[in-house]
């Protein structure tokens, strides 16, 4: 239970309208439940309430217990010396004013009509539930409207836009090297995101794709700027690598990170750094400059055409350096690797760009690129699933994942379109 679902009850009105009454038998109606104080006082202001034949306009003071007044110290506050109603969901004691007249108090918990939706929505709600109000979803068959679906996506781009705004700020106004490193995190997904990242700031861009045209030089920049030259090899092929990076490391006194700081624990092989390292190189060799060329593709396919490339041969049948492995073939980018760099990468700075430059075609591109890709497949989307909410392209999928972990996860329930629908569909408005 708490106080900010009670507001959203008072405010909207959502409880039994008549049969209320004063500890002193008169009758209590609410004209206007008035406006929500955001700052300090009494919770809602301007109100008008009929007690008994008179209509009073004040102050509402709301609490989940009535016994609260004392716990927040109201009594003796001048400020709530005008209280003209406190509404309340239990009422565990009688409420004095300092003239020592009873309070007028208006209690919800018996003017709740439906007591499934109360139990879900308060609070009651098994904190280990995936969402709070799965299993409601599910038994009442109800859907996100596409209205909320937009809005869920709008909410997660402007934070991705201001999430670039800030890294651009930091490489100094070069796009180039900004959505470098963006995609450099994309590739290591979520748990190598950070490394990744650290790899894209450790040198400059610019320079690196003066070697393009040799792609055995770009991975033995990779490779030993990732640390992951330091050891002692036996295949031909991480030694040339080495012999090469340690004569530019001399050269231009460069630092590589730590070897530490990459994560191949409870990783599918397909996702190892390693492998990622060497697909980027590819990248690099065959277009080039990554930015210029992923904003000028107009739609999602010609983005998947971009980045589907071949790590170099070596990793036919490597995964790591010096370990053979069964599974040989070439390692080409997956499908959804690919998909996860236009959803995680091209398609918010794609709408950082539309943004920033005023152009609201590029949001839109990004937009629909999200519609034409296929919705991604993690644990989230899959408890969702449970609940027979399917996204059915990555533009709902994105917008399940800002909702849980915005909302859901927080259990505010309240801002969100679902929790919405429950209230209306349980004839929770009983104004009898």
């Amino acid at each position: 239970m708490t106080e900010d679902f009670l507001y959203h009850i008072w405010k909207n009105r959502l409880f039994r309208q008549t049969g209320h009454h004063t500890a002193m038998g008169e009758s209590i109606v609410v004209v206007d439940p008035g406006e929500r104080n955001m700052h300090s006082g009494p919770d809602f202001f301007n109100a008008r309430i009929r007690i008994g034949d008179t209509v009073w306009a004040g102050n509402v003071e709301i609490h989940v217990r009535a016994s609260d007044w004392h716990r927040h110290k109201h009594k003796g506050d001048p400020a709530y010396d005008q209280v003209l109603l406190h509404v309340v969901f239990y009422d565990d004691m009688q409420i004095f004013r300092s003239d020592g007249k009873v309070m007028p108090m208006l209690i919800l918990k018996n003017a709740i009509a439906d007591e499934q939706l109360r139990n879900l929505l308060v609070g009651s709600q098994d904190e280990q539930a995936f969402v709070p109000c799965g299993m409601s979803l599910k038994l009442r068959g109800l859907a996100i409207e596409d209205a909320s679906y937009a809005q869920q996506v709008e909410q997660r781009l402007q934070r991705r836009y201001e999430e670039i705004a800030s890294m651009l700020s930091m490489h100094r106004g070069d796009l180039e090297a900004c959505f470098f490193e963006y995609l450099a995190r994309a590739m290591g997904a979520k748990v190598n995101a950070e490394p990744f990242g650290q790899l894209a700031r450790a040198f400059s861009v610019v320079g690196l794709l003066r070697q393009r045209g040799n792609l055995q030089l770009l991975e033995s920049f990779l490779f030993g700027m990732a640390g992951m030259l330091d050891k002692d090899y036996q295949d031909l092929y991480p030694c040339s690598l080495q012999q090469e990076f340690r004569f530019q490391q001399m050269k231009h006194q460069l630092v590589p990170m730590p070897y530490e700081r990459w994560r191949f624990m409870r990783l599918r092989p397909v996702n190892f750094p390693t492998l990622r390292i060497a697909q980027l190189a590819t990248m690099l060799h065959q277009e080039g400059a990554l930015y210029n060329r992923c904003m000028s593709c107009e739609s999602a396919d010609a983005l998947i055409r971009l980045f589907d490339v071949v790590a170099s041969s070596y990793w036919d049948d490597h995964f790591v350096f010096d370990k053979m492995t069964t599974k040989a073939g070439q390692k080409r980018m997956g499908l959804s690797a690919i998909h996860g760099l236009i959803i995680n990468a091209v398609v918010p700075f794609l709408y950082f760009q539309g943004k920033y430059q005023a152009k609201p075609a590029l949001c839109n591109r990004a937009i629909r690129m999200l519609q034409a890709l296929t919705p991604e497949h993690n644990r989230l989307l899959k408890n969702w699933g449970e609940f027979g909410v399917r996204p059915k392209n990555a533009f709902e999928s994105q917008a399940l994942l800002e909702l849980y972990s915005r909302s859901c996860k927080f259990k505010k329930c309240l801002t969100c379109s679902i929790g919405k629908q429950l209230i209306l569909k349980s004839n929770f408005r009983n104004n009898d």
